[in-house]
């Protein structure tokens, strides 16, 4: 029997107070961590999750700082680039931009360093859509993940997390490519 391990990663904060240091190092006990649960569970790694927070405070060197991180802890662990999925916490906000995205009516603008960081480091689906949640499918696997940004309503003055239900059931109805027996898995933060 084949058995895969779907890695995930929540909050890990990299910034000037990661508890890890900065530059991290988080990534040298990770990879041991998943290749010790590995051997002794006899899985392969084929995704590697980040479930929100990545930053502290969204600051492009933080999301530098994350993205070369990752990258080893990927590489370590054999994962490629497409098998990494995200989605943005709270803290993958950058309150200035969310305050410039206020003034000149620009909502992704706060996603700018979390994009760029997506974009470099991640599965293409794990940048922030605003019509739509992002969706990819395994078709060799039979998944369906389901990328949910609570961060939607997130800006300098409000902090809470969200999900637009019409949003998602638009997003769940939408195009199925014959995927209606799948395993669903969401992705989201808070």
């Amino acid at each position: 029997m084949v058995r895969y391990g779907i890695i995930q990663l929540s909050d890990l904060q990299f910034g000037e107070k990661h508890r890890f240091g900065f530059p991290s190092k988080i990534y040298e006990s990770i990879a041991r961590d998943v290749q010790y649960m590995s051997e002794k569970y006899s899985f392969s790694p084929i995704y590697l999750l980040l479930t929100g927070d990545i930053t502290e405070t969204a600051h492009a060197n933080e999301f530098i700082d994350a993205g070369n991180a990752i990258e080893k802890l990927a590489n370590q662990i054999s994962i490629d680039k497409d098998s990494i999925l995200s989605v943005p916490g709270n803290h993958d906000i950058n309150w200035k931009l969310a305050e410039i995205a206020c003034e000149v009516g620009d909502e992704n603008l706060k996603y700018n360093n979390y994009n760029k960081f997506a974009l470099k480091n991640c599965n293409k689906y794990s940048s922030v859509l605003l019509d739509q949640y992002n969706r990819f499918f395994d078709h060799r696997l039979g998944i369906e993940f389901l990328f949910l940004n609570s961060c939607e309503k997130e800006d300098h003055n409000n902090h809470f997390g969200y999900i637009d239900t019409d949003k998602l059931v638009n997003t769940i109805l939408s195009n199925n490519q014959g995927t209606e027996n799948y395993t669903k898995i969401c992705i989201c933060h808070h």
